[in-house]
């Protein structure tokens, strides 16, 4: 499997943005969607001070920041995945402090490549 190309979708919003009377608060529910969501906005990462190696801090920062990124094989393989791929959701570290789920470091690209369905939160 190794040098199969992946699909990598972004910018998808998994709970409404924490803003106004929502700050602070349990998140809710993203209203959905109609029609195609085009899954290519590089969200923004949360507000923070970030000290990690370059490339890996957000290129841009803001409280509306409750998005993913999935990265998938790009072709289906059946023979060797009947009943699908596994998936693997990441959660960043980061010590509440800094960091991001699709920075260089946590980038599911590879994973994707071996047969794995990957699921990063910003």
């Amino acid at each position: 499997m190794l040098g199969v190309v992946c699909s990598t979708l972004q910018g998808i919003p998994y709970a409404k943005p924490p803003v106004g009377n929502r700050r602070f608060a349990a998140p809710e529910k993203a209203n959905p969607y109609t029609g195609t969501y085009e899954a290519d906005f590089e969200a923004p990462g949360c507000p923070q001070i970030c000290n990690l190696p370059p490339g890996n801090c957000p290129l841009s920062t803001s409280e509306d920041c409750l998005y993913l990124s999935v990265f998938t094989p790009q072709q289906p393989d059946t023979t060797n995945y009947p009943d699908g791929y596994p998936v693997y959701f990441w959660i960043h570290g980061g010590a509440f402090e800094q960091g991001l789920g699709d920075c260089a470091l946590y980038n599911g690209t590879k994973l994707a490549q071996k047969g794995m369905v990957v699921v990063a939160i910003k």
